[in-house]
């Protein structure tokens, strides 16, 4: 961490860091705090994204001394990966609210995936879901081509026909 936020320091270029790589909610809030709090110490850097799947798979993870951390540093946009409207739970609502109150901005983002949310109803109503509890859908991305996943991707003639059908 102490060499990229250091070059983050000298590179007046960057004004916007993505906090991502496995999953900083698993974070001790203390590595947590330390590791915002020195991004947010960086003058240039005007926005700090962080990019989470946990509201989705663990949200007990996230306890109360993760959300003073998300509190002191307010505003933080958190980026929810999230994929079927299943994955919208109360225990995921609860997080979102408590996020919220804490003062992020929360948008989200969501893979294109064969047999799991390839159709345009199942996204509608995804989409539709995460507005109602307070999450603005901001991606919607083909799968990246990676070994082992290529039985999820849609063609992406499909994708656009759903973004049409969407829109």
């Amino acid at each position: 961490w102490d060499d990229t936020l250091q070059y983050l320091e000298t590179d007046y270029e960057t004004h916007e860091v993505i906090v991502s790589g496995g999953d900083p909610f698993v974070l001790p809030p203390e590595a947590l705090d330390y590791l915002i709090g020195r991004i947010k110490s960086i003058k240039h850097i005007k926005l700090i994204r962080i990019s989470t799947r946990l509201p989705v798979v663990f949200p007990e993870g996230l306890n109360e001394e993760h959300f003073k951390v998300i509190e002191r540093y307010s505003p933080l946009w958190i980026v929810i990966h999230v994929n079927h409207p299943r994955e919208v739970t109360d225990a995921f609502i609860d997080v979102v609210s408590n996020l919220r109150k804490r003062g992020s901005i929360i948008i989200s983002q969501t893979v294109l995936l064969r047999a799991v949310n390839d159709c345009p109803q199942v996204l509608l109503k995804l989409f539709e879901t995460l507005v109602y509890c307070g999450v603005k859908p901001y991606y919607l991305f083909q799968l990246d081509e990676v070994r082992g996943t290529l039985h999820f991707k849609v063609r992406l003639e499909r994708g656009v026909e759903i973004m049409r059908i969407l829109r």
